[in-house]
């Protein structure tokens, strides 16, 4: 189950190629509780926070964990977290981390320096380099990118992401609206597709208008492998900014 979350939110994720323009209320800090069924393996819970620093970076964090059934055989926690600051209105990764405890534990982080168009992942002891365009970025911020140019009405043809070391390429495709049902709440929704046909894996995203063009449901499907669902279950928006330490 390692990066399940963040393959899932490829999203997650990424830096996308074009230059389009968000409001500024797209990146209010939240709490969002979600559920991630995977097809016959059982469930977890993941909990998605947002905050906003006094210097006007953010980070963005994920923490999934195995509940019912699947606890009795899964007791890893997988925390992501992404720090980024917004240019141009969308997001720039700055760091990006991955730890996983439990029986068999692992780490990645991926340090973006802009400046000199290049990061450097560190997983597990292994570093790599890799160049940078303009478009990279970790697979955790991708949906925060993707709702950012859905909401100015410019989706990116591509989105790249950096992955252990490698550059993945998703294709996006805009998706026919829909409404998705989060308990007692039917959400109208913008619906995008990412394709890598690489791995033959596509991963659909539901984006509601009324949270911020945060995802109400993610799903992937990859051939050979078991269906991942990832759909909201309750969310809360603050606005306040960390206080500035003296």
């Amino acid at each position: 189950m390692k990066k399940m979350l963040g393959y899932t939110v490829l999203l997650t994720a990424a830096m996308a190629t074009g230059g389009a323009l968000a409001d500024d209320s797209l990146f209010t800090p939240f709490h969002a509780d979600y559920d991630l069924e995977r097809d016959g393996l059982g469930s977890a819970h993941s909990v998605f926070t947002l905050e906003r620093g006094a210097d006007g970076s953010y980070t963005y964090k994920s923490v999934m964990h195995a509940t019912g059934l699947a606890a009795m055989f899964f007791s890893d926690v997988i925390t992501e977290t992404s720090t980024f600051t917004v240019t141009d209105g969308r997001p720039r990764a700055k760091s990006y981390n991955n730890s996983q405890t439990g029986k068999h534990p692992s780490s990645e982080t991926i340090n973006f320096d802009w400046d000199k168009a290049t990061a450097v992942t560190d997983s597990d002891g292994r570093t790599r380099k890799n160049k940078l365009t303009d478009d990279e970025g970790d697979v955790q911020l991708v949906q925060l990118q993707i709702g950012a140019d859905v909401a100015a009405g410019k989706l990116a043809e591509h989105y790249r992401t950096l992955d252990d070391g490698e550059i993945v390429d998703y294709a996006a495709q805009a998706m026919p609206a829909a409404k998705v049902r989060s308990g007692s709440t039917v959400y109208d929704t913008k619906v995008v597709a990412l394709h890598d046909a690489a791995k033959g894996r596509t991963i659909t995203v539901w984006l509601s208008p009324a949270l911020h063009y945060l995802p109400v449901q993610i799903r992937q499907e990859q051939t050979g492998k078991k269906a991942v669902t990832l759909t909201l279950e309750d969310i809360s928006f603050g606005s306040a900014a960390a206080p500035e330490k003296k």
